[in-house]
């Protein structure tokens, strides 16, 4: 059936699929053996994204994370939000990867979210979360 699915995607879709199914693996293995620090500092920060337009709507590229997290073992939201913030700087939107945490009937939960602008584009929650890491454009400035 996902063959059957991709086949019937146009071009510029499969391109999204491809780039966000090999990269979200490559993020949730990275997550798996290195440690956060050394994944914070070779591929949050560096350079920001240039301001030219990308041809490629924003919200396009967050549908590629989303659909392709179904087959990735172990997808977390801080998987995705990694992967749509690398995805996010290929195609030149600045965006902002934020960790928080909070205490929901007496569990600790971690969540990771992904803003573009001020509005969340990618792992939006349901409950509010205290920001405990805000991963953005201003870490390369």
């Amino acid at each position: 059936m996902l063959i059957l699915n991709f086949y019937k995607l146009k071009k510029p879709c499969k391109v999204l699929v491809v780039q966000a199914l090999v990269l979200q693996w490559l993020v949730r293995f990275m997550l798996w053996v290195l440690p956060f620090s050394f994944i914070k500092k070779r591929f949050i920060k560096g350079e920001a994204p240039t301001r030219k337009r990308s041809k490629v709507p924003l919200k396009s590229v967050m549908w590629g994370v989303r659909v392709t997290s179904r087959y990735i073992v172990s997808s977390t939201c801080l998987t995705r939000g990694l992967t749509g913030h690398i995805m996010a700087r290929w195609y030149h939107y600045p965006t902002t990867l934020r960790i928080g945490v909070g205490k929901f009937e007496g569990e600790f939960e971690a969540h990771a979210w992904l803003e573009y602008e001020g509005e969340v584009v990618l792992g939006m929650a349901q409950k509010e979360y205290v920001e405990l890491l805000n991963l953005g454009q201003e870490l390369s400035e």
